[in-house]
C-alpha cells in the first residue's frame, strides 16, 4: 500500500497469467530508487499492486501475488501500468478493471503497457489514435485491432501522448529507469543501475 505521496507514484496492474519477469523488473527498479540503501521504503517512489475486483492474481508461471481488489482513487498516481501475458487468456480486462481505467483516462492520469498489457488497453479500446510498441513476435496479433502504421516492433518502449507502452521482457526495466530519471533525476537512476543487473536505457521513440 501507499504512504505518502512521492516524486513518483505508479499503480501496477498485473492481468491473469501476466508475464512475471517484466513486472519484477519494473517494480524492482521503483524499489531500488525509493530508498537509501537497502531499506525498501517508500520514500521516492509509491507504488500500489492493484487487480479492481480480485484479490489474488496468477502468473504465466502459476506464481500468484496478492492485489488490492479495491484500488485508490487514480489521482494518487503519475501513471498506470498494465501488464500482460500469455495473449490467448492473459489481456481480457473485467469489467471492473476496465472502469477503473477508463475512470483514469477521464481523469488524465497516463497509461503504460507492458507486454501484451498494451494489447488489452487496444481491446478495450484505451489505445486510440495511438501508436503502440509492441513485440515482433505478437505483430501479427496486434494487426487483428490496429491498423499497421500504428504498431512499431523495432523499439523498447514508446511514449504517444498520455499512453506509453513497452514491448516487455527486460525492456520493462528501461522503462522504468526511464520514469526514475523523469521524475527523481539521474541520481536516483544511477543507484537503480548500480543496483540492478537491468539494461543501459535509452529515451523513448516520440
Amino acid at each position: 500500500m501507499m504512504t505518502q505521496k512521492s516524486a513518483l507514484s505508479v499503480g501496477l496492474v498485473p492481468l491473469h497469467r501476466f508475464t512475471l519477469a517484466p513486472f519484477a523488473s519494473f517494480l524492482d527498479v521503483l524499489r531500488l530508487a525509493a530508498d537509501k540503501g537497502d531499506r525498501s521504503e517508500q520514500r521516492n517512489c509509491n507504488w500500489t499492486v492493484t487487480a479492481p475486483g480480485a484479490s489474488m492474481v496468477t502468473s504465466s508461471s502459476g506464481v500468484r501475488i496478492a492485489t488490492d481488489r479495491q484500488p485508490p482513487d487514480p489521482r494518487q498516481f503519475d501513471y498506470i501500468a498494465v501488464f500482460g501475458g500469455l495473449l490467448d487468456v492473459g489481456t481480457e480486462i473485467t469489467p471492473e478493471m476496465h472502469d477503473y481505467l477508463r475512470r483514469a483516462d477521464d481523469m488524465g492520469i497516463p497509461l503504460i503497457g507492458v507486454c501484451t498489457g498494451s494489447y488489452a488497453l487496444m481491446s478495450a479500446g484505451l489505445m486510440k489514435e495511438r501508436r503502440c510498441c509492441v513485440n515482433w513476435f505478437h505483430h501479427r496479433d496486434y494487426l487483428k485491432l490496429c491498423d499497421d502504421e500504428m504498431l512499431e516492433t523495432g523499439q523498447l518502449f514508446l511514449e504517444d501522448s498520455d499512453r506509453i507502452t513497452c514491448a516487455g521482457g527486460a525492456g520493462a526495466a528501461d522503462l522504468a529507469l526511464w520514469l526514475v530519471d523523469r521524475h527523481l533525476g539521474k541520481r536516483w537512476t544511477r543507484a537503480s543501475m548500480n543496483s540492478s543487473a537491468t539494461c543501459v536505457w535509452d529515451s523513448p521513440a516520440t
